[in-house]
């Protein structure tokens, strides 16, 4: 599958040391990605044979001592290859679509985490 990318925009990214008191009254923040892919149809100058497509993906990630957050998107072209409904897509091909939002979480969380902790950044496995 051939994809044609925009560059990834990131929305929001946030950084915030994890406050065990707040914790202990509200409940522990659980870890949650949502990725969600969704078609734009109607879009002019595009071939009939493509797809166009934003992916998006929001998440909170918990970690030991600090926690982040935000909203990344990508809109994309599948070339030609057609898709009506969003069910056609594979998994394979969900996150292989998916998957530079992905990176730009795990590239996000690292260097900030590297200048926030100054310590070698947290990688994150997904």
């Amino acid at each position: 599958m051939e994809i044609i990318r925009d560059k990834e925009f990131v929305q929001t990214f946030n950084y915030n040391a994890r406050n065990f008191a707040y914790e202990e009254e509200n409940g522990t923040p659980e870890t949650r990605v949502h990725i969600q892919i969704q078609l734009i149809e109607d879009v002019p100058d595009q071939s009939d044979a493509d797809t166009v497509l934003n992916a998006s993906v929001e998440f909170v990630v918990v970690l030991e001592s600090f926690i982040v957050s935000g909203y990344i998107m990508q809109n994309n072209i599948l070339k030609n290859k057609k898709v009506v409904e969003q069910s056609e897509l594979s998994q394979e091909d969900m996150q292989e679509i998916a998957h530079p939002l992905l990176d730009m979480v795990r590239r996000l969380t690292m260097e900030v985490s590297e200048v926030a902790l100054d310590q070698p950044g947290v990688n994150l496995q997904f």
